[in-house]
This record gives C-alpha cells, structure tokens and sequence, in this order.
C-alpha cells in the first residue's frame, strides 16, 4: 500500500525563497533560489512526510519550476536578486529550519546551471521527478508524491 500524506502545505514557497536570498547575503539568481526551494521541499517531504510549501511544482524545459518564484523574480533575470517583497508572517518551525539550513549549507554553493542539472538528471539509476513528469511545451505539475519517492530513494541511497 502506498504510503499517503496530508498536501494541506505549510506556506507560500516566496517564504523560503526569500530566506535563500537574504541568508545568502543577496547573492543569489532567480534559478538558484527556484532550485534550492524544490530540492528543500523534496526533503521535508521524504523526512518528515509533510509539504514544505503549498505551491504548486512544475515540469518546465529547465526543470521544475515553481511558477510564483520565478513570476515574483523573473525582473531580475540570470541577475543577482537585490530585494525581496516581504518577509514571512510565520517564523519556521524547527523541522523547515532543518531541512531549508540544511539544503542550504550542501547545495547553497552551487550555481544555477548546476542546480538545475541535478533536479534534471543526477546521475542515478532512477529517474528524477522532472524527467519523470516533463513534456515539452506542457508545463505538468510534478505532485508531491512523486517528489517524495524521489527524495526518500536518495535518501536510502545515501
């Protein structure tokens, strides 16, 4: 029997993007914080079995794409953002501090480009939820159940 959760998500995903931006001293492009707010979300959801954000994914060409990050920073384009709108009404809890502290602190280092190979392709032997959801031109919403098997392979992988 597969194991369900509850999609009933904690917050907007700009709340995490956000933190992305400002924890890195605004150094940061659009497609960084994208990619680290997805791989962040996959985990929450492999570890603790729970959405980190409740927007929705999806499968574009340069791999998932949450739509209202990249509507909110698409001004900046491939450019360092400079600011952000708003800061979240609702501190993180314990388990999203974890999980986006720790996301950051692996994967903050890298490049956009990069970061949007490994949600693509990262090299194992199963396929990521990008590749599993992608049709080009057709922008598929990746659910979270598949992004969590995802996640809870790498995860046993490890």
């Amino acid at each position: 029997m597969a194991v369900t959760f509850n999609d009933r998500c904690m917050r907007p995903a700009l709340d995490v993007a956000n933190y992305f931006v400002e924890c890195s001293g605004y150094t940061k492009t659009n497609l960084q914080v994208m990619k680290l707010t997805y791989i962040s979300h996959g985990y929450m959801l492999a570890i603790h079995g729970k959405p980190l954000i409740e927007d929705s994914v999806e499968a574009w060409d340069h791999g998932p794409v949450i739509p209202t990050i990249w509507n909110e920073f698409k001004r900046w384009g491939s450019r360092i953002i400079e600011r952000v709108r708003y800061n979240p009404a609702v501190p993180f809890d314990k388990h999203e501090s974890d999980i986006i502290d720790g996301v950051f602190q692996h994967y903050g280092k890298y490049c956009g480009y990069y970061l949007s190979q490994i949600t693509h392709h990262d090299g194992s032997d199963f396929d990521t939820p990008w590749k599993q959801c992608y049709q080009k031109g057709k922008n598929r919403t990746i659910s979270n159940q598949t992004t969590r098997e995802y996640y809870e392979k790498l995860i046993s992988d490890d």
